[in-house]
């Protein structure tokens, strides 16, 4: 550690062959202490052969105990950074067998990670991040910074989904199989940037909707409400469509924050922000009670447009609610976003 230089006590080489984990632990020793690499340590890590140790002799539950560690703490960036510089994310990563084409040509996908990261790090402000207000509330800091980095470095692969059963053809979210086989991560943390990475897509449409003039206060309440399990981490998503945005057009970086900044606005003052509490003023039993008859899918239905009734309407009553149904009850029993 003299001079600010981090430095290997045997030959590079040896020390990383031996135990390819301790790549990973060097990484979160010089980004925490902010030290520059060995220039003998460095053209280690540019081997092929020494970064293939990762993926070959070290456990996937291992390098994803070392990347949250990285990811948690206040110096994620200057780890990524490090990934980046060192073409080490594909060798903690493991595409699976199924992505054959895409496993062969990551490289341009994780360039975008590193740039995502880049510029989720950029918009940080004196207290953290913007946009989460709803985050800070379930969220102690390391965690919303772990998961914020996470879904940066996994969103580009958000588009991409995987056949998980040939038999039955059915598909999986790539970001899902990455974060609880690759990473081995929790499902609950797989499943909070898994959607962010997905319906991020959404909140940039939603954004030039509202821009043309659109009301979109229903197609967002429809978007929290699909996430209502993780409902609290909605932001996550809002975020990622805010990055992702700026990287499509970098010189304009004020007027998208300024796009999203009102977006943001809107959501909070059409009392949007904190719908996964939302509890419906009736539950199936009263659902069939006031429509006789009514079974299985289409009371799914009259559940979601009793929802949407209670956000255009807040300051209603369930009692409101009824007499309106004893007037429209064809309105309740239409799928309102079928295509």
């Amino acid at each position: 550690m003299r001079n600010g230089i981090a430095r290997t006590p045997l030959p590079p080489d040896q020390t990383f062959i031996d135990d390819p984990l301790r790549i990973l632990r060097a990484v979160r020793f010089v980004s925490r202490f902010d030290l520059k690499i060995d220039e003998a340590m460095a053209e280690s890590f540019a081997k092929h052969e020494i970064r293939e140790g990762l993926l070959k002799k070290v456990s996937k539950e291992r390098v994803g105990v070392e990347l949250k560690q990285m990811l948690s703490n206040s110096n994620a960036f200057t780890s990524i950074k490090h990934f980046h510089n060192f073409g080490l994310l594909p060798y903690m990563i493991e595409i699976p067998q199924a992505c054959v084409e895409l496993s062969q040509n990551t490289a341009p996908l994780f360039e975008q990670s590193y740039k995502l990261s880049e510029l989720l790090k950029y918009i940080m402000i004196e207290d953290g991040f913007p946009f989460t207000e709803v985050l800070k509330e379930h969220l102690k800091p390391d965690d919303l910074r772990f998961i914020l980095y996470t879904s940066a470095i996994m969103s580009p692969f958000g588009g991409y989904k995987v056949i998980v059963n040939p038999k039955t053809q059915k598909t999986d979210f790539l970001v899902n199989i990455l974060m609880k086989e690759s990473l081995k991560f929790p499902n609950n943390e797989a499943s909070i940037v898994t959607n962010a990475c997905t319906f991020k897509e959404e909140f940039r449409r939603l954004l030039k909707e509202l821009i043309d003039g659109k009301d979109v206060r229903l197609f967002t309440a429809k978007i929290i409400k699909d996430l209502k399990q993780l409902g609290q981490t909605w932001e996550v998503a809002f975020l990622m469509a805010f990055i992702a945005d700026l990287a499509e057009n970098p010189t304009q970086d004020q007027k998208v924050a300024e796009l999203y900044e009102g977006y943001y606005k809107y959501i909070h003052q059409h009392q949007l922000s904190h719908l996964f509490n939302l509890k419906s003023f009736l539950d199936g039993g009263q659902i069939q009670q006031l429509f006789p008859g009514v079974k299985g899918p289409a009371i799914s239905v009259i559940k979601d447009n009793v929802f949407y009734w209670q956000v255009e309407n807040p300051d209603k009553t369930v009692e409101d609610l009824q007499a309106y149904i004893g007037e429209h009850k064809d309105e309740f029993m239409k799928d309102r976003f079928s295509a």
